[in-house]
């Protein structure tokens, strides 16, 4: 997934209402900025089919059972837990009757303390414990769609309270294809010393990335620290969209103390222009997926002009993700990946030397290759705007545009930053 960075994107909102990103500015206006963003993200998100934010995930009807898990007589709903099981591929639930709750690890064959489950009523909950959480549900298959030599057959289906009701079917497990929930940011900084919780959201400003915490931690960096903390990713194909009508968004806020009406006129026709272009830009990325011969419908359970129908040779959306008893809780959640790591270090005033204000400084052990730097440094009395990139292999003697980490090692860490025209 290709993607950019969340301080790329709102430094280019603030620049087009005329605001210095790199000034002082007030709490209230970087919090408005951020609303923006996050209400015009969701939208566009949720607007079309973007392969890069879809996922085909086998899922069963409960969670599934691990050895570390805990399982109870009278669960949080007030009832015995229910579960799966992957190697019998069925379904099981905590006898009421039990001695006790069994002890994690129990295996659910073990009659004094599970009792098979049926007949199951086949929902799958959209947050289900230790899997992924579902956006918008596309599609839902009774096998594989991508298994060559298989026909899935597309299962109808509905959404209600309990999350995902599967209809008429009678298998162990289905195939569902679905839209990842929305990135959300923010422009509260993170705070070192700062007791954060599992789903506080924090922008770090080195990084000019958010964060969103995945468990409970004081003193974790959040780059530098990913069992504690998942980057929330911005998708480049719908940056340009959330750009523009972010800004119009703002134009179209009140001013109690604007009286002109010359320029609340103005500033009502920068707000339609401003929408014109990103509704411009979201239909040429569409436009551009459909070229690429992707198609975006949906069908009433399924049905096709003689009921449901079969989907042979059918490859849909991304590598489909099997059923495992491995908890996807945490960094896990979300698969999307930045395809590079930016981060901007306004502490850097020199490339080489000592001191915590030159790039070499900069700790490379834990960072990955290509990861890019933007610094700006003095050249000739001039603020000039540099950016580097981390490459593998040792820096080439005597050349300028390279660079060796006061941490290099050339068995442990043999990287070099290279200077990015």
């Amino acid at each position: 997934m290709r993607t950019v960075t969340f301080r790329s994107v709102y430094e280019a909102i603030l620049r087009r209402h005329g605001l210095d990103p790199r000034a002082p500015l007030p709490l209230d206006t970087l919090h408005a900025v951020v609303e923006h963003i996050n209400e015009r993200l969701r939208f566009a998100w949720r607007y079309f089919e973007f392969p890069e934010l879809t996922i085909i995930e086998e899922r069963a009807f409960r969670t599934i059972w691990n050895s570390t898990r805990q399982f109870y007589r009278v669960g949080a709903n007030g009832k015995p837990d229910e579960l799966f099981y992957i190697p019998t591929m069925s379904y099981y639930v905590v006898r009421s009757d039990a001695t006790s709750d069994p002890p994690p690890g129990t295996l659910p064959t073990n009659t004094s303390f599970f009792s098979p489950l049926t007949p199951v009523d086949t929902y799958i909950d959209l947050d289900q414990t230790c899997q992924r959480p579902i956006g918008d549900v596309i599609t839902v298959w009774n096998s594989n769609p991508r298994a060559n030599g298989t026909c899935p057959v597309v299962v109808p289906h509905r959404i209600s309270e309990r999350g995902i009701e599967v209809l008429g079917f009678c298998g162990s497990t289905v195939f569902v294809k679905y839209r990842l929930r929305p990135e959300r940011f923010t422009a509260s900084p993170y705070i070192a010393d700062k007791q954060y919780n599992k789903g506080d959201l924090v922008y770090f400003a080195a990084s000019g990335e958010c964060y969103v915490a995945l468990t409970s931690s004081v003193n974790q960096t959040p780059p530098n620290s990913p069992s504690y903390w998942r980057q929330c990713l911005f998708p480049e194909v719908l940056s340009s969209y959330v750009k523009a009508a972010a800004f119009a968004d703002g134009l179209m806020e009140s001013d109690p103390s604007e009286k002109d009406a010359a320029l609340l006129g103005s500033r009502s026709n920068r707000a339609a222009m401003a929408l014109a272009e990103a509704d411009a830009y979201l239909e040429r990325e569409c436009d551009a997926i459909i070229a690429g011969g992707n198609i975006y419908r949906y069908r009433p359970f399924g049905r096709g002009p003689h009921g449901y129908y079969c989907m042979c040779g059918y490859a849909a959306g991304t590598a489909v993700t099997t059923l495992t008893d491995k908890c996807f809780d945490g960094a896990a959640s979300v698969v999307m990946t930045p395809s590079l790591n930016w981060e901007y270090h306004p502490e850097i005033t020199a490339i080489t030397g000592t001191g915590s204000d030159k790039l070499v400084s900069i700790p490379t052990v834990a960072k990955a290759v290509n990861t890019m730097v933007e610094i700006v440094i003095s050249v000739g009395g001039t603020p000039q705007r540099q950016t580097w990139r981390l490459r593998s292999g040792a820096a080439a003697g005597g050349d300028a545009g390279q660079a060796a980490p006061l941490d290099y090692d050339p068995t442990t860490n043999n990287k070099h930053w290279e200077r990015v025209a």
